[in-house]
């Protein structure tokens, strides 16, 4: 079914999330602190949108056919 590849997906998002939140908040970020916040912020509504598709893939998974 869809739950492994959706949960890594998911989990790969939070990975990603979190990587933009160090990178951007660290001493080697060249852009500012403008920059920093909208790519923190890009990140975690990214973020977001994968969790949410991944809950609908879930729900739709039992009532679409998958193939045909």
């Amino acid at each position: 079914m869809l739950g492994g590849g959706v949960g890594d997906a998911v989990a790969l998002a939070g990975v990603a999330e979190r990587e933009l939140r160090e990178w951007a908040g660290g001493p080697e970020w060249p852009y500012g602190v403008r920059a920093a916040v909208d790519v923190v912020l890009l990140g975690a509504v990214y973020a977001r949108f994968v969790a949410v598709a991944a809950r609908v893939a879930r729900r739709a998974a039992g009532f679409a056919p998958v193939g045909v």
